[in-house]
């Protein structure tokens, strides 16, 4: 499958659970169902983000339209993130809805203003190559607990990296701690070895 007709198939996937968890009746089915969405959501922003963004961004060069997209993307990652959250308070329900409002509102505008754009100037061998990298990325995502990715993505939307290589993605807070602290020891050496210099004179 192209990489177009994807994105279009999941957006009815997700609108699909939108519409199951509006109907479900009992709290438990409902909780259910938002694991399911938000698993699917974050997968298809990541697919987004890390292949089909970056190539658009190639073939249609920079464009008010894409930066909308990612400003969406990191408004929903905020809002996932919020809403799991409070998946045992009264505002539950009232989350999801403002979710479904925002996601609604990016598939309109991707649909109507990048996706048509992107199939004109993308060759169709290019297009079933991204298709099936992001596939593939797509169940690699579900695969695993939605909300880490969710942090890291959010963590790159505050720091302004809105696409970013695969590889990077996963690194977290951890790491960059870990890194600093490294860069303390290695500038406080050099002082400890003067003072022993002193001791020799």
């Amino acid at each position: 499958m192209n990489a177009v007709d994807l994105i279009i198939n999941q957006h009815r996937e997700i609108e699909q659970l939108f519409t199951r968890f509006e109907k479900a009746k009992r709290q438990e089915e409902k909780e259910k169902i938002f694991n399911q969405l938000a698993a699917t959501l974050v997968a298809h922003d990541t697919i987004e983000r890390e292949h089909f963004y970056p190539a658009a961004e190639r073939a249609l060069g920079k464009s008010e339209e894409l930066a909308k997209a990612l400003v969406q993307h990191g408004l929903m990652e905020f809002s996932i993130f919020t809403t799991e959250k409070a998946k045992k308070k009264p505002s539950f329900e009232t989350m999801v809805k403002v979710l479904k409002e925002l996601k609604m509102e990016h598939v309109e505008m991707e649909e109507r203003d990048i996706l048509p754009k992107a199939k004109s100037k993308m060759g169709s061998e290019q297009l079933d190559k991204l298709g099936a990298a992001m596939a593939e990325r797509f169940e690699q995502a579900m695969s695993r607990d939605y909300r880490t990715p969710v942090r890291a993505l959010i963590d790159q939307t505050l720091a302004g990296r809105v696409t970013v290589p695969p590889k990077r993605v996963a690194r977290t807070a951890v790491g960059r701690k870990r890194a600093a602290a490294t860069k303390t020891r290695a500038v406080k050496r050099p002082k400890a070895r003067r003072g022993r210099a002193r001791a020799k004179q």
